[in-house]
């Protein structure tokens, strides 16, 4: 009898863990109301090789917390800030500090998200610290930028809601980033294919657990700073990234982010054509 019990105990447990195949959820973001906060802790790191210079290398660590403030006009007002920042970057043998990173640790800036879900413009938060704002839009305006209402394009797309084992297609184009401090705007385009893997239940809350094969398109524009000279290099990239994401369901925010692939591609710097390899890492992890 107690092993029937055992069986009985364990199938209840199953089907309160691992929640139906047949059950369809749609992604999108949690309530931007007033208030709201979120804080994470991030992981980003992009390298590559450029003849005469060598290996360089943009890495940074750094806790980011985001609060929803009201309204704004036409546009939702966030507050993010900055804290615990620190970087890896190289350039050859040397290690490159950015100044801009060390004076914005523990200062605020406010993000203008428009109708769409997209950062629109940045600013401080303070006057006094205007001379940080190109520092904090590499900072937010970056390859993981993402949209604060539509992170998996289910909106803009029409995409229906899925099932355990579907997927569905996404579709971005001259979408803006800034690859490193100093940099002018490159451009984005591509194409996502997601999968929802699992939804499973923890603490009471369904978390999803989705994959994604991005097909990754740049027209790289990139300035780089050699001991106060500047090397403008400039080319198109093509790559595949490898994302996987855990996601609340209910609140609608990311639990988790794994973002790792590589581009390849041909440049021009000071006249010379030259291939080379982009390796990129970025790893997000909420903090309760």
């Amino acid at each position: 009898m107690k092993n029937i019990y055992l069986i009985i105990f364990s199938l209840f447990f199953i089907s309160f863990v691992f929640c139906s195949e047949n059950e369809k959820y749609i992604f999108i973001r949690g309530s931007l109301s007033e208030g709201n906060e979120y804080k994470y802790k991030i992981e980003d790191k992009i390298s590559f090789n450029v003849p005469g210079i060598g290996y360089i290398q943009y890495g940074s660590f750094f806790n980011s917390a985001i609060k929803v403030l009201s309204k704004e006009g036409a546009f939702h007002k966030l507050q993010a800030t900055l804290t615990d920042m620190k970087t890896d970057n190289k350039i050859g043998n040397m290690e490159v500090m950015n100044y801009y990173w060390l004076g914005m640790n523990d200062i605020p800036c406010y993000l203008y998200i428009d109708s769409d879900g997209w950062i629109d413009h940045i600013e401080p938060s303070k006057k006094e610290h205007g001379y940080l704002k190109d520092g904090f839009e590499q900072a937010y305006i970056n390859s993981r930028k993402p949209n604060y209402f539509d992170p998996f394009g289910m909106i803009q797309h029409n995409i229906t809601p899925k099932a355990v084992g579907e997927s569905w297609i996404t579709t971005f184009d001259s979408v803006k980033i800034l690859i490193n401090l100093g940099s002018p705007v490159s451009y984005a385009s591509g194409k996502n294919t997601y999968t929802l893997n699992k939804v499973k239940v923890k603490r009471g809350r369904k978390i999803a657990y989705i994959s994604s094969v991005q097909e990754l398109n740049i027209d790289n524009r990139i300035m780089v700073d050699i001991a106060g000279v500047e090397k403008y290099i400039v080319g198109k990239s093509k790559g595949i990234i490898n994302i996987k994401i855990q996601w609340d369901i209910e609140a609608g925010v990311f639990l988790y982010e794994r973002v790792v692939g590589t581009s390849d591609g041909d440049f021009e710097m000071d006249g010379e054509h030259f291939t080379t390899r982009f390796d990129s890492r970025n790893i997000l992890r909420r903090v309760e």
